[in-house]
């Protein structure tokens, strides 16, 4: 799967769930924010369509009823309090100064990263690395971006995304960070998310595109192809 080049940081936990420690699994891998996370920079290695594709319909049609639809919104950039497709930006300056209280690196070095990378998020993913994944679940991870995309003080953002960034490891702070730096950014548009619903669901895909306009919510969408629903 594509988590393959990040599965050596896995534990297992009790029946099989990812988790810093073994004794505390907190969910399947397939539905964590870690495998997102792995399926994602997957996608984004490759730059041609058939083989972003090809990663993100298998990954799809293995998540369970709860965590297909906010899953799909992740990886489709709707995020916002309404899930809508408006980017979520965080100042530049207040995520700076979370990652360097969670991490203790110094200005200099993560601006040396961030120039080296190209990314601040990818600059994330250096200092984390070495942390072992959270074991949270996509669910709650795309309800935080919700809540911290709502909130309307920089107290409360800063809040927020230090209490999140403290139990990630290297690639889900990576993500986290690029999400709230201006989006995902890994090459997938609408019609290549609809395309893979279709095939990992075995549905039309002119009743995926037809739900996509009448629901304006490919998380929604998802989940109905997946009890195929799409026609009702």
């Amino acid at each position: 799967m594509s988590t393959k080049p990040v599965a050596h940081q896995v534990v297992p936990g009790e029946a099989g769930a990812e988790s810093a420690t073994a004794e505390h699994g907190a969910v399947r891998a397939r539905e964590s924010w870690f495998h997102l996370c792995g399926t994602a920079d997957a996608i984004r290695q490759t730059s041609n369509p058939a083989e972003k594709r090809s990663l993100l319909e298998p990954y799809l049609g293995a998540l369970d009823a709860h965590a297909i639809g906010p899953a799909t919104r992740v990886l489709a950039g709707l995020i916002g309090p309404g899930g809508d497709a408006t980017p979520l930006r965080i100042s530049r300056t207040l995520t700076v100064g979370v990652i360097r209280s969670v991490t203790r690196t110094s200005a200099e070095h993560l601006l040396e990263l961030t120039m080296k990378l190209g990314d601040l998020g990818d600059a994330a993913g250096e200092v984390f690395s070495g942390r072992l994944p959270s074991g949270l679940p996509v669910t709650v991870v795309e309800a935080w971006l919700r809540e911290l995309a709502a909130v309307e003080t920089d107290d409360e953002r800063s809040r927020l995304l230090r209490e999140m960034l403290a139990k990630l490891s290297g690639i889900e702070a990576q993500y986290v960070v690029r999400i709230t730096d201006g989006g995902l950014n890994v090459g997938l548009d609408q019609s290549m998310i609809e395309d893979a619903i279709a095939t990992a669901f075995n549905e039309p895909v002119a009743l995926v595109r037809d739900a996509a306009t009448r629901y304006g919510d490919i998380g929604m969408v998802a989940e109905r192809a997946h009890r195929h629903e799409l026609a009702d």
